[in-house]
């Protein structure tokens, strides 16, 4: 799978804001359990907090759905630390993903990082949005987690789709981690041509009953106080110039 460079990142970016209508959006990122059979010698390394034993996938998706992903983690791993453990998180801390910095949100003269978009398993942070708790939210900020929601609806239908057309997911992957892992970054590479070649799945958003992979589990985090101000900004703009006419009826 090619890794983005600094101008298919800005190609992303146009693409969420031209469908999704959310600015100096990167990706959206999210992550899921992928059960396995028993690692031998492995104690509880691989033992997940939904008592089995898993790698974790951990993907981002541009506009359209296609994967970058992070697989293989031990599913024993608190959530909460998954991504800053992982490859991608670590190459993100460091500056190492070829990500532009900042950029004007189009149209404005509204100035902010480039960002992707998560839910509540994720740290909020400069570059990571995330939504605003659930509860009793003030009008402002329940339309920020409206729009954060419809951005990150790529990834989610991503996860529908792999469901729906590797059948080996409705199931435990009896193999040890590494043969597990590769076997998960084949699927995603076939997702990815397969997007690109063929028409979307009918009814993609929805994931199966027997679907064997699970959540990453929603953890507390500390926020950083720029990742906050970045989401204020954010929130600020969705109320005036990014306003839609459509999202009053929504709420």
């Amino acid at each position: 799978m090619p890794k983005p460079n600094e101008e298919h990142w800005l190609k992303i970016a146009s693409e969420f804001f031209t469908r999704f209508q959310f600015p100096l959006c990167l990706g959206a990122i999210d992550g899921k359990h992928i059960r396995i059979k028993k690692p031998n010698k492995s104690g509880s390394k691989y033992y997940n907090y939904k008592h089995f034993f898993s790698i974790i996938l951990l993907a981002v998706t541009d506009a359209s759905g296609k994967f970058v992903v992070d697989v293989g983690s031990c599913g024993g791993n608190s959530d909460g630390g998954v991504f800053s453990r992982s490859s991608l998180g670590k190459k993100l801390m460091s500056d190492k993903l070829s990500i532009p910095q900042r950029g004007y949100i189009p149209g404005t003269d509204i100035e902010l990082p480039y960002m992707f978009v998560a839910d509540e398993a994720f740290p909020l942070r400069e570059n990571i949005m995330k939504p605003f708790p659930h509860r009793q939210l003030a009008t402002e900020k329940e339309i920020f987690n409206y729009r954060l929601s419809r951005a990150r609806n790529s990834v989610e239908c991503s996860f529908g789709r792999l469901a729906q057309m590797w059948r080996i997911l409705f199931r435990q992957i009896d193999e040890q981690p590494m043969a597990a892992t590769n076997i998960v970054k084949a699927i995603t590479v076939l997702h990815n041509f397969v997007l690109v070649n063929e028409p979307p799945v009918p009814n993609e958003h929805l994931l199966p009953r027997r679907l064997t992979y699970q959540n990453l589990q929603k953890h507390r985090q500390r926020s950083t106080k720029c990742g906050m101000q970045v989401r204020k900004s954010s929130q600020n703009y969705f109320m005036t110039e990014g306003a839609v006419p459509w999202e009053s009826n929504i709420l």
